[in-house]
């Protein structure tokens, strides 16, 4: 891709295209436990920009994109433990017949993202982002990915378009069903 066609693209990765085709694929499947999962993922990877941002090596932007970036790797198997986790848990609850149709959605999510993106500022190199992406049937034991983190040009990261604050927060309900796959034991470590 020539300079010129690199001026076109944005320095950050603009994940609102991953984020929407999440969004409408879990709104469209109704379910209730898809929506609550994604809900949870969604506040993994706000934790992971919030820590990027603390180390103070990236403004609030540029961390919610590098988080993103870092859950297309657990999408494709490789990323640390706590973004596979999350994305291991939002699988958990696909419809097992919507799986195909959800692999589809975060292909084209992704490919709509990488579309508009420079890949110079990517974080991840380009082996790793045409990855396959992984389902519950796999393994999710790839070797994990090691990020390039190239510097972003002074003046170059505009601010990303934001995820629309209208989105549906979580209610209640849907935070009580998405932990409830965790378990207290009597006596054990957090029991009483």
């Amino acid at each position: 891709m020539g300079a010129q066609q690199n001026a076109d693209l944005h320095p950050l990765f603009q994940f609102r295209h991953v984020h929407a085709a999440i969004q409408d694929f879990v709104t469209n499947t109704g379910s209730s436990d898809l929506k609550a999962a994604w809900g949870l993922v969604q506040e993994v990877i706000k934790a992971h920009a919030r820590f990027y941002a603390a180390q103070g090596r990236w403004d609030e932007d540029v961390s919610t994109a590098k988080a993103w970036e870092d859950f297309e790797m657990a999408c494709r198997g490789k990323a640390p433990p706590p973004m596979t986790g999350a994305i291991l848990f939002l699988w958990g609850e696909v419809p097992p017949n919507r799986n195909p149709a959800f692999v589809k959605t975060l292909d084209q999510g992704f490919k709509a993202a990488h579309a508009v993106t420079d890949p110079r500022y990517l974080r991840y190199a380009e082996s790793d982002r045409l990855a396959p992406l992984h389902t519950m049937d796999d393994d999710f034991a790839d070797a994990e990915a090691v990020p390039t983190d190239r510097p972003i040009p002074k003046g170059a990261a505009p601010k990303p378009n934001p995820i629309p604050a209208t989105q549906p927060r979580p209610t209640p309900a849907d935070v009580k069903t998405a932990v409830r796959a965790f378990t207290v034991i009597p006596g054990g470590r957090d029991g009483n």
